[in-house]
């Protein structure tokens, strides 16, 4: 994780999606993943992370849900993969 988005492990566990997510990302393609997750189901394809720094790139992100006690969506665990040039 530290070296394709700068942050640790221990700095993104338990932070929100938006955390990494642009400024520009359109509101609709987040809930959209989210809404995948919230179902149980894995998502794939590729966002536009941003970094600690700032920078924003492109990546192919895998996101596959975890459920908790009640069965409701307690946190997800992602794959990011830096596709830029």
């Amino acid at each position: 994780a530290q070296t394709v988005t700068g942050y640790t492990r221990a700095e993104l566990a338990g932070q929100p999606m938006r955390l990494l997510a642009p400024d520009d990302m359109p509101e609709a393609e987040r809930e959209a993943v989210l809404a995948r997750l919230r179902a149980g189901e894995r998502w794939q394809g590729e966002l536009r992370i941003r970094r600690r720094n700032g920078e924003v790139f492109p990546a192919r992100v895998s996101l596959s849900p975890v459920r908790g006690e009640d069965g409701r969506l307690a946190y997800f665990v992602g794959i990011f993969d830096d596709i830029s040039d």
